[in-house]
């Protein structure tokens, strides 16, 4: 009998060899540490400043936009960039968009930067912001920047807004 009890036991798979309160006690700290990773506030990627930003006439009243943009992860995490959709504007009046699917890992507390490309036609800008598109070369413009960005965090996506202003000259 006494053998048969051991065989018994010794069948039993789900004896981990810990008693039911420190098993308890275990998966309750192990479900805090998954509720408190997953509730903490992450600071949106900054966009600090656009860099090399040209215009280049292409045929006809076409005018392509590009640049680089700079943005800083204030974040102590590393997130991976999905995509981003920013609407254009020059002196308040929308002239495209910029969009892209592009995949790149955002390391902390670092800058990392994105290529933008737009087109956009002179048949856009009217009125005052048409003689301020004449100026180009020779004026400071206000450039504004609306949209966002999605980033993913622990499989998590994430829309950050984005809102930048800036004075340049082309």
């Amino acid at each position: 009998m006494n053998k048969l009890n051991g065989y018994i036991s010794g069948m039993n798979r789900y004896n981990s060899g810990m008693s039911f309160p420190k098993l308890f006690i275990t998966l309750l700290v192990f479900l805090q540490l998954v509720v408190y990773s997953s509730c903490t506030q992450y600071q949106p990627p900054e966009l600090k400043k656009i860099e090399d930003l040209k215009l280049k006439m292409r045929g006809g009243d076409q005018i392509e936009l590009f640049g680089k943009l700079i943005f800083y992860n204030p974040n102590k995490a590393k997130f991976k960039l999905k995509s981003y959709h920013l609407d254009v504007y020059l002196e308040d009046k929308k002239i495209t968009e910029l969009k892209d699917n592009t995949k790149m890992v955002i390391y902390p507390e670092q800058d990392f930067s994105m290529n933008a490309v737009a087109n956009f036609s002179l048949k856009e800008l009217e009125g005052d912001i048409f003689s301020s598109a004449l100026g180009l070369l020779s004026s400071r413009l206000q450039l504004r920047f609306e949209g966002n960005i999605k980033i993913a965090r622990n499989g998590i996506n994430i829309n950050i807004p984005v809102s930048h202003r800036e004075k340049v000259k082309f």
